[in-house]
Formats: C-alpha cells, structure tokens, sequence
C-alpha cells in the first residue's frame, strides 16, 4: 500500500491550531480560553508558528472591537428607548389626535367629528350612538361632499333638542356616491391623554374615553 503523503497545509498547520474561519464564531472568553489551551498542550517539537500566532491574536482583537462595539450601540438604543418613553409622560392631560371614531362631549360646548372621504359624495349623513350603541342623532342634509377631510360640528343634542350628558359617544358617517354606491369614509378622533403605562413592551397610552393606543398611533398633538 502506498504511503499517504500530508498536503502541504497540514503541515504548515498544527492539528489543534485556532482557525481564522471558526473565531467568528466563538465568544471572546471561550477564545481566550481556547488559545491558552493551545500554547499549554502544543507539541514542543511543532510550536505554532509565530506568523500563525500573530495572526489568532489578531482574530481575537478584530472580535474583541466588533464585541465593545455591539455593546456599545444595544447600550445607546436601551437609552434612547428610555427616554423617548419617558418624554411620553409629557402628553397626559393634552389632546391628540388619531385613528378612531370616538367623540368627547364636555358640559358646554361643541363635539367635533373628522373624517375623510375617499371619493367625491353625493349625499353624507352622521349617526352619533351613545356608549350603548343606540343612535341619540341623526346628522342629516350636509349636503355633497368632495374627496377628501371634513369636520362637521355636533351641538351635543339628540334628535328631541335636549342637551345629553358629558361623556363618551361615537360617530358614524354614512356617504354615498352620485351611482348610489357607499364611500368609503375614514374616521378621526380627538381625546385627552389619562395615563401612559411603560414596561418592557411598547407604552400603552389611555384615553380620557377608555379607549388605549400606541404611541405610533398618535396622529397629532394639541400645543399648549
């Protein structure tokens, strides 16, 4: 049988040096420990070579950095995480805006209700339901409606004239084109901001109405 002859990289090579391709993969207290290892058991008669040894010193510094590094920045986003969700705390007691067909009806005064149109609207007219979902108004006669936002003013009454209490309705345009087909007609809201919960997962902000959102969700904030 013939002798197997070595290639010449096994035998430029120790059988247990560290290997550019597998540092990558490994930590940098595993490293060390593994190049350590290496220098006590190497064989005195096949030393790593100084060029090999250089170059695994390299390695561990290339993935000490990048480590620091990464460190560094999952630290700078925990921060900046941290205080943009403090800066939120600010919003209570102001009004926003967002998604949402939820209207806040005070003692005196108005009830404004928004909403877009997708498509130009022969006819609109607005329910607004109490917390119970019974229709206490019916908003008729606004006339023809272009694409696009429009804000139509609830005086706080029901169909009898009365004033109704303060609280929470809804409100639910209902439009229809010039071929009698419905429009699609996107709501929005404006509520005041009660309390904002912050914990491990996104701050969940609560409404004056009961009603919770993202902080995503907010559309617009009130000034001072």
């Amino acid at each position: 049988m013939d002798a197997i002859t070595p290639t010449v990289e096994s035998q430029n090579r120790p059988v247990n040096a560290i290997t550019a391709e597998n540092v990558q993969e490994l930590g940098r207290d595993v490293f060390l420990r593994l190049l350590v290892s290496q220098l006590e058991s190497q064989d005195p008669t096949n030393p790593v070579e100084n060029e090999d040894f250089i170059a695994q010193l390299a390695q561990f510094t290339s993935l000490e950095q990048t480590t620091n590094i990464n460190e560094n920045l999952e630290s700078l986003i925990g921060q900046s995480s941290r205080q943009s969700n403090m800066e939120l705390v600010n919003l209570i007691g102001r009004e926003i805006s967002a998604q949402g067909n939820i209207l806040s009806l005070q003692d005196t005064g108005d009830a404004t209700m928004s909403y877009v149109l997708e498509e130009n609207a022969k006819t609109v007219e607005i329910d607004v339901l109490n917390e119970h979902g019974t229709v206490i108004r019916r908003l008729t006669n606004l006339g023809s409606q272009e694409a696009g936002a429009h804000q139509i003013v609830w005086d706080g009454e029901d169909h009898n004239g009365d004033r109704v209490d303060a609280g929470t309705y809804s409100f639910l345009p209902k439009a229809m084109n010039h071929d009698g087909k419905e429009v699609l007609a996107t709501t929005f809201m404006r509520d005041i901001v009660k309390s904002v919960m912050i914990g491990e997962e996104e701050p969940l902000i609560t409404l004056a109405s009961g009603k919770t959102l993202l902080s995503d969700d907010i559309l617009s904030v009130q000034t001072q």
